[in-house]
Formats: C-alpha cells, structure tokens, sequence
C-alpha cells in the first residue's frame, strides 16, 4: 500500500509538536514550589504559530486551560502586537475575562525566535499557583474581594526581571515564595518549549512553522467538519437548575447543527449573581467546546483548526457571560456543569446507535474543592488546595468510572503532601457506596474524605462544591447519583462559603456519584451481583434499585 509522504511527514511532526509540549509539562512539574500544580497538575502548556494560532497542547492539560489560552493570546496580540515582541519577554495576566475565568490562574506568554532573530511561535503555560491573595470564597460580591488583579503585563523584559512587577505580586500574596517560585517554573516551561521546538525545525530544514501550522490545522479542521455532517442539522434543547447559592439558577443551551458547523446558544440561562458563580465567557466556552470535541471527534488533533466549526454565544450580563466586575473566583461551578448540557442535547440529535463513546449522563461535577488557609502553630502562613474526587457519569454501554474529576483532568493530592502542606490528618479517603445512579449501565461512585484538624490555630476553610440541590441526573430512564454533603464533627455545613474548623474537628467530604443511564430494569443480574461482591451497592440499595434482583432470589434467600 502506497503512503501519502506528506501525511507521513505531517505525523512525524505532529508527534514531535506534542514533544516538544510534553518536555514543557515535565520542566513545569519538576520545578515548580505549590503542590496544586506539582501534584494535582492544574496546568496547561500550549504552543502556539507566530501570528498566534493554537497548535498543540501537553497531553496531560486541564481542558479548560487549552479552550482558553486561544482568546488569551489573542488578546495579548491586540495588546502587544507581534512585532513588539523581543528575545526573552515573558507577558502574564490573570483577567478572568482575558484568562481562564478566575484570579487565582496566571496565563503566561513567550515569544520564540529562529537562530537568525525571526519570530517563528510563541509558548504559553497557564497555571494555578497556591495563592492570589484576597478572599477566595464562593460568597464574594465582586471581583475587587477576590484577591490580586494582574493586567496584561511584561513580568520579563529582554530577559530581565521587570522587578515592580515581582514586587507588587510578592505583595498582595500570603505564600510569597511559593508563588513567586511557581512563576519561575512556568518561565521554565515556556524556555523549554523553545529550545525544543528549534532544536525539532533544525533536525527537519524549517526555518519558519507557517506551512506545517496551516496543514495542520487545515486536516484538523477537515476532519471535524466531517464528522459534525454525521449529525442531522437541526436545532436541539437542553436546560436543567442548578444548586446556586442561596437560589437555585438556569442553563439553558441550544444546540444548532448547521451542515459543518455547530454553535451552542446559551440565551435563557440566568442573569449574573451577586456571588462569585458568574461564568465568563472564555471559560463558558473552554466548557462547550471541550464537550463537543470529545462527543463529536475526540481523535482529532486539539488546535485551532479543531475548534473553528464551533460557535458558542451567552448574552452579556448572564450566568455564563457576567460584566466586569462581578464575582467569579467559584466559575468552576458553574463551567464544569456545561458538558451535561451539550450532551443532554446531543442525545436528541444522534440516533440510539450512534450514541455509543459520544455522551454520559451528568457526572459528578464540579467536583469539591476546599481551600485551607491559617497560621500553624508556629505562627507561619499556610494555604493549600484538595480536590475531592465524584463519580463520572454512565456512558451508552458501560457504568461511570468512580472518584475522577471530568471534565477537569486535575488530580487528587497525595495524602502525604497534603498532610505536609496544611495541618490535617487524613483519617479516610475510600469510595462513597450507593452514590452511583442506578440504571442499565450504573454511574460512577463518589467519594468519601475525610480528616482532622491538627492546628491549635485551627483552619479556615473555603468550600466550593455543588450538585447538594440537584444531583447528577441520569440519561434515558438512569437514575440520579447521591448528592454532595460536608459535615464537620457530623453537621451538616453549608458547601459553599467560609467554615472555621477548630482543632481536633473532624471534616468529612461526601462527594455525588454519577448518573445511571438507560432503564435500571435493563441492568444485568450478574452486574448487579459483581456491584455487591465490591460492596459498590449495599443490598438494600440493590433490592431498592432492581426490582430484577429481588425477583430472583427465592423467598428464603439471605442478602
């Protein structure tokens, strides 16, 4: 069989791209000082072609980071255009309307130059260092609360410290070393990126990435447009409530297939809150998008040329599209919730049989997020970050996968570096049995986390978390998950606000689990039975659930 040699050419390249990114990632993790990148790799480095197009990202990238960082590049070159970039400039910012939606996320930008001084790409790396100073908390009423606002701005300039800039960041933060070190690490990112990718043109004759930038992006853009034809055009609604924060609140998305494109109108959601569950649109968007890749074509390489055929709209002054200066540090809980709503509408566009790998009932985001902030004991500054993992949603053929963040890709942090951060100690972190919906094909199960405070001190704790009103709902007769609760000393807490906890308290995380999907009296006897035998289900769950099993047990039978 003949090959194409500019499709074998164009994969080489595409792999040594991702290489190139990888070795990015890496140089980010090794060095960096705040375990919520170190461990839980909240991060994303990007590449990108010399007039700002996004190329490639590192394989192991928060989504949301690689939907956002197109439109803050673009941003930065309305701002710093291409030919006022010089050898070793580096631009950061934290605007959660140019960023990643939220303070507490820098973005970073470095230009990339060819040995004979011609700017050929540029390397980004978005990352959450462990503090930004102000009052993280999901009950902010604006921005201005919300910790340290970083405009556009050169922290480098020809590769020389712009040392006011370092020196307003070292200001308004509680662990300055540490964030200060975290930015160190991204700068190390962004040199690796270029040392990497000029060192790939040399062994291969470039001297410039326009040709090989414009056919990669031209397949990609191909090959997702020729997968969106496979949906029937046509408009298709999906809304559902939210927990909100002291009311419940609205999505609402429509869904329009339009030959080779799709755009997703968010029109009718809620207007802005007075709490900081305002979703800007960069990050409402990050959400859509990544969700319809993953259903449409999740194959495809992940650049610009991917995401062209999709276009996502929110009125201005919404939920999903809040005005400055709104509140937004908790848009995690509201972003994360986007992919139930593209794939509640994609499972009334595509036939039953084509549904498979293509969508999930609604998974247990967003997940919870505590924050810990306090002096220890002896009297210096602590803030650290834990991810409290929930249940993924059932997919059209199999059960949800448990205690995973989708759609984020953060991780959790090890019990060793948490309990060496901030002063707790992990008493439990097991799964949460009977919190997966029940159905055909069962969600995932949460998780339950629990620890004690060991702070004479004590703890102030931010809580972000979600799905308590209205938990993971299941998809075509699945039931719903379990929904989130937080005790602390076994009461019932609010989840989302400030809650001091005192030495020796006990806090424990309930995390959902996932929604089922298709009709639980579809599910397989011998699934049932294996759900048990893992103490998944308890058999009084399962005697609720499966009207199925306790047919089949005779009348003398013992669980």
């Amino acid at each position: 069989m003949s090959k194409d040699p500019d499709a074998i050419f164009l994969e080489i390249s595409w792999n040594r791209l991702i290489s190139v990114v990888d070795e990015a990632a890496a140089a980010l993790v090794r060095t960096a000082f705040s375990p919520i990148i170190r461990e839980a790799h909240d991060y994303a480095c990007v590449l990108f072609d010399e007039h700002g197009q996004s190329l490639v990202q590192s394989t192991t990238s928060v989504p949301a980071f690689i939907g956002t960082m197109p439109n803050t590049m673009r941003h930065l070159l309305s701002v710093i255009p291409p030919e006022d970039w010089i050898p070793g400039d580096v631009i950061i910012t934290n605007d959660p309307w140019i960023g990643s939606g939220h303070l507490q996320d820098i973005s970073m930008v470095a230009p990339i130059f060819n040995a004979i001084g011609d700017l050929i790409a540029f390397s980004g790396v978005v990352a959450h260092p462990a503090d930004m100073g102000g009052r993280w908390s999901a009950n902010a009423r604006s921005i201005y609360e919300e910790g340290l606002q970083i405009p556009i701005c050169k922290l480098m300039r020809g590769g020389k410290p712009n040392d006011d800039v370092f020196a307003f960041i070292r200001q308004n933060v509680r662990i300055a070393d540490q964030v200060i070190g975290d930015l160190y690490a991204m700068m190390a990112s962004c040199e690796t990126s270029g040392k990497r990718l000029t060192a790939f043109m040399s062994d291969v004759g470039l001297s410039h990435l326009d040709e090989l930038a414009i056919r990669i992006n031209q397949r990609s853009e191909e090959a997702m447009r020729r997968e969106i034809r496979k949906v029937p055009d046509g408009a298709y609604g999906h809304s559902f409530e939210i927990d909100g924060f002291d009311h419940p609140l609205r999505i609402e998305a429509e869904l329009r297939v339009d030959g080779s494109d799709i755009t997703v109108d968010y029109t009718g959601s809620s207007k802005q809150v007075a709490t900081a569950l305002n979703c800007p649109w960069v990050y409402t968007n990050a959400y859509t998008v990544y969700a319809l890749k993953a259903a449409i074509n999740p194959t495809v390489p992940n650049n610009e040329g991917a995401l062209s055929p999709f276009h996502i709209t929110a009125p201005e002054g919404s939920l999903l599209n809040p005005s400055y200066p709104a509140a937004v540090g908790a848009r995690n809980l509201t972003g994360h919730l986007l992919p139930a709503a593209v794939f509640g509408a994609l499972v009334k566009a595509l036939p039953q049989d084509a549904l498979s790998n293509r969508v999930l009932a609604e998974s247990a985001s967003p997940r919870p997020l505590l924050a810990f902030n306090g002096h220890n004991d002896e009297g210096e500054r602590f803030s650290g970050i834990v991810f409290v993992m929930g249940g993924m949603g059932a997919r059209p053929d199999k059960d949800g996968i448990p205690c995973v963040a989708f759609p984020s890709t953060t991780r959790t942090t090890s019990v060793e570096i948490l309990e060496n951060t901030v002063p707790v100690r992990v008493e439990r972190a097991g799964i949460r049995s009977d919190s997966g919906g029940p159905g055909r094909y069962r969600g995932g199960e949460g998780q339950e986390f629990v620890f004690r405070i060991r702070n004479a001190n004590g703890v102030k704790l931010s809580l972000f978390c979600d799905r308590k009103r209205f938990p993971p709902r299941g998809l075509l007769g699945g039931g719903p998950g379990i929904g989130t609760s937080v005790l602390v000393n076994d009461q019932d807490v609010p989840i989302k606000g400030i809650v001091y906890a005192e030495d020796g308290d006990i806090v424990k995380v309930l995390s959902p689990g996932g929604g089922g999907f298709g009709a639980r009296e579809d599910r397989d006897l011998a699934d049932i039975r294996r759900d048990l035998k893992a103490e998944l289900i308890s058999a009084q769950a399962a005697r609720k659930d499966y009207p199925q099993f306790d047919r089949s047990k005779p009348a003398t039978g013992r669980d």
